[in-house]
């Protein structure tokens, strides 16, 4: 297929939200939640598509309500050599929404409150209100997998997200995480507003979704699946045996990358 709608076994993006199907009234549920709390959980399996629907459908759908979405952040960066930041993850955060446009040393002088108060300032809608701000904080189970000599750090990291929403009231912040995590969060939740009990979490694609994701990215393509042939894929792909992580969506995706490439 000269244009194959299947991205394979990788994350959707942004660009790839007009095939992106089959997470409909997750991606409803969980954009609800976001409107409704300043800091949520949102957690699954690994491979279940978490970052494909922040990229596909949360992040359009939080723009259209006005939202400033900062870039997706990361805790497990390295500092540049020479760079000893006061909090690795912190500093980790700053730079993933840094990027190119501030030194090292620039960071350094930062906690969360202050880079977010000087590089991010309150937006106005056409309608003269203050758009909310949103940290989104991806693959956040790197909290305690990167960066082991610093796990001291941790709880400065949840201070300092604390302090920034105590201090900028339009800030949001949601943090993306693998479920057989969640336990090692016990420790810090007392420090976050309501003991981070906004929570959502979605399954591995199920047989529905998955008919709905094979079907209709091709028909975006004008190419249609004769009767039974993409349920019967489905229930092949059920019934495959391969590691956990490799939940039916990623199984689906791989299978179809490689298909039509």
């Amino acid at each position: 297929m000269k244009n194959n709608p299947y991205v394979g076994p990788r994350p959707y993006e942004r660009r790839h939200q007009k095939n992106f199907y089959g997470r409909n009234r997750e991606a409803r549920d969980l954009l609800a939640l976001i409107l409704a709390e300043r800091v949520v959980l949102f957690y699954a399996q690994s491979g279940a598509g978490k970052t494909s629907l922040l990229n596909a459908k949360i992040i359009p759908d939080l723009e259209k309500e006005d939202f400033q979405v900062l870039p997706p952040a990361r805790v497990n960066l390295d500092p540049p050599t020479g760079i000893t930041p006061d909090n690795v993850f912190v500093f980790s955060i700053l730079t993933s929404l840094a990027g190119d446009n501030i030194s090292s040393d620039g960071l350094c002088k930062h906690t969360l409150t202050t880079f977010l108060e000087t590089h991010y300032p309150p937006v106005e809608n056409e309608f003269g209100m203050t758009s909310p701000l949103l940290l989104i904080v991806d693959q956040f189970e790197e909290l305690f997998t990167a960066h082991r000599d610093h796990w001291q750090e941790a709880e400065g990291l949840f201070l300092q997200a604390r302090e920034a929403l105590e201090t900028i009231p339009r800030l949001g912040i949601l943090f993306s995480m693998r479920e057989d995590y969640i336990a090692e969060l016990d420790p810090y939740t007392a420090l976050l507003p309501r003991r981070l009990r906004a929570r959502f979490r979605i399954e591995p694609l199920g047989p529905e979704g998955a008919l709905e994701a094979i079907t209709k990215p091709a028909l975006n393509e004008g190419i249609h699946f004769d009767e039974g042939v993409a349920e019967h894929m489905v229930n092949d792909l059920r019934r495959i045996k391969v590691q956990r992580y490799l939940g039916l969506r990623l199984r689906k995706q791989m299978y179809w990358g490689l298909l039509l490439n």
